[in-house]
């Protein structure tokens, strides 16, 4: 579903700082069109043959992978500000993934003659994207790290957090209550751990008043994600 042009709102974010070393307005500004997706629809999938560039604005993207039993799993969410898929773009324009919206979502897209055509043109382009791949492998790098160096608890409370912000709602309190937009099976494997694992966390957690939960309803009371976002 396409939508009236309005100015992006990924430009400010910090995955774009590569691209605002070289432009104070975005290059993509009118090549891109505006669009949004339903929660569950799909973007590509897959197999495909690359498209164009997603920019995301508002929202929460999951970039999915078949595991050995054939399954759909999630290995990895993108928040707004995102530019995907980076490596497909700068290889050989074959999907490696499925991207599934995991909220409601709106994004500019690029077709892929377009962004080519504009990296021809100009080598800022081309130089802002290696940089901004380079960001995505040492986001993905630390996030390695961060899963042998970072308590469990505090992983999966950094996670829900994170996805609370995007697709919940703040109350008068400033407590924080949303629906997990995926299965907890699927937060055990993002969080690096199991089900049964991360099942006995979350009764502990609950237990230390750190979370509330009924099924994937989810409250996080105020003061964590002050603790979260590290003021």
């Amino acid at each position: 579903m396409q939508e009236s042009a309005k100015r992006c709102q990924a430009w400010i974010s910090e995955q774009r700082r590569p691209m605002r070393d070289h432009y104070e307005v975005c290059p993509f500004r009118s090549l891109a069109s505006s669009f949004a997706k339903e929660k569950d629809e799909i973007l590509f999938h897959a197999g495909d043959t690359l498209a164009g560039g997603y920019s995301l604005t508002s929202g929460l993207v999951a970039l999915e992978r078949a595991s050995p039993q054939g399954k759909l799993v999630i290995f990895k969410i993108l928040y707004p500000g995102a530019f995907f898929p980076l490596s497909n773009i700068l290889s050989d324009g074959v999907c490696t993934t499925t991207a599934r919206a995991l909220s409601d979502v709106r994004f500019c897209f690029i077709t892929i003659d377009r962004l080519r055509q504009s990296m021809e043109r100009d080598n800022r382009i081309s130089l802002s994207l290696l940089k901004m791949s380079a960001m995505e492998m040492l986001d993905n790098e630390n996030a390695l790290f961060g899963v042998s160096g970072v308590p469990l608890q505090e992983r999966v409370l950094s996670l829900l957090c994170a996805v609370g912000l995007q697709v919940g709602r703040r109350d008068r309190t400033g407590d924080l209550d949303f629906t997990l937009p995926f299965s907890w099976a699927d937060l055990a494997a993002l969080s690096g751990t199991g089900p049964e694992v991360l099942s006995r966390l979350l009764r502990r957690l609950k237990n230390a008043g750190r979370l509330d939960f009924q099924r994937r309803q989810i409250r996080i009371p105020a003061d964590e994600l002050l603790e979260a976002s590290g003021t």
